[in-house]
């Protein structure tokens, strides 16, 4: 199955498929004009002449498809409860647009992919789950979009492999801790009574309010690209909801605030205006620990999937858009120069 929008007819599709990390089943979308969807495209040709399963694209056959010129990877990391096809339409913008190969992974426990172990289960873990899927596909450095949750993960992945990351593009993020003091008058009746339920249902209670939003619009595209990820979900609650106790007890503003001081990663920082999950407190939160001016946007938490074209028109048109680019370039010329010195550093002791 390719995932189609606009673009049915040119190679700004995406394809969905699988592999195995680790011995555990991860499941993404990516962009089929890239080398991975090349790869699979040309698998699933193969499996259907020779009447068998589908396998899981090897890096030897990715590294036939890859191009001379290459373009720049955007990885887009969604937010909790939800997946990696629920984006598939932004994605595809983004890759027509603004000239990107575009992943979407589904994180461990959503989407249809196998989840943690409980020792593994952190940010750490999820970031640690991409960084591993990259790896197979090849992807050396890559701007990393993260929502909500993902924001959180693109944090995590920008301190621990900073050298795989061209730039973060922080989307309503549950980084830092204020979206989790839920003070609405719904979790003050509760809390007295049951402190951690109160703020799990005041999160589902926000999460509806966000509806109404999701319904402007092409409501019928929206609700076809949210569905089937919200179903596997649904029926693997047992995988989701220990990620969401992880999310409870995490708190990355040290790692913020590290990223802000050394201000060596581009980022840009995105809010829905009438956000109540990670409400306008969060996001001044964030702003002034990274020290960057959030980007406000009309809607809600999940503002993406409602309006997917938004993301490519604000890197293509707006000023912070536009300049979060350019760091990019820089950063991924100077990774490129950093990356050669190594090189030439290791081979000069071997030859030695």
């Amino acid at each position: 199955m390719i995932l189609k929008s606009k673009f049915e007819n040119s190679p700004y599709r995406m394809i969905p498929h699988l592999l195995h990390i680790e011995g555990r089943r991860m499941r993404y979308a990516v962009t089929l004009d890239s080398p991975v969807g090349n790869a699979i495209e040309a698998e699933l040709t193969r499996a259907k002449a020779e009447h068998r399963y589908v396998s899981p694209v090897s890096p030897k056959l990715i590294k036939e498809f890859i191009p001379r010129r290459q373009k720049t990877w955007l990885i887009n990391i969604h937010g909790f409860f939800a997946g990696g096809g629920m984006y598939w339409r932004e994605s595809s913008y983004v890759s027509q647009e603004n000239g990107f190969w575009v992943f979407n992974p589904s994180l461990p426990g959503f989407g249809g992919s196998d989840s943690l172990l409980w020792e593994e289960l952190s940010m750490k873990g999820m970031a640690r789950r991409i960084v591993a899927m990259m790896d197979v596909f090849g992807i050396e450095n890559a701007i990393i979009m993260g929502h909500s949750m993902g924001g959180a993960i693109a944090l995590e992945m920008a301190v621990d492999y900073p050298d795989r990351v061209l730039g973060v593009i922080y989307r309503d993020g549950a980084g830092t801790p204020s979206w989790k003091d839920r003070k609405s008058p719904f979790t003050m009746a509760l809390a007295p009574i049951v402190p951690d339920a109160a703020a799990i249902l005041d999160l589902f209670l926000a999460a509806a309010m966000d509806i109404p939003d999701l319904a402007l619009g092409k409501f019928g595209s929206t609700l076809k690209s949210i569905l089937p990820d919200f179903r596997k979900n649904i029926r693997s609650l047992g995988r989701t909801l220990p990620a969401a106790a992880m999310l409870f007890g995490s708190d990355l503003t040290d790692f913020a605030i590290k990223l802000g001081q050394e201000k060596t990663i581009p980022f840009l920082v995105e809010w829905g205006a009438t956000d109540q999950i990670t409400p306008p407190k969060t996001a001044y939160e964030f702003q002034d620990v990274i020290g960057e001016e959030v980007i406000w946007l009309w809607g809600g938490h999940s503002w993406m999937l409602a309006r997917p074209s938004t993301q490519s028109w604000i890197l293509k048109y707006h000023d912070q858009g536009r300049k979060f680019l350019n760091k990019v370039k820089q950063r991924q010329l100077l990774l490129k120069k950093t990356g050669a010195e190594k090189l030439a550093k290791v081979t000069s002791i071997k030859v030695r």
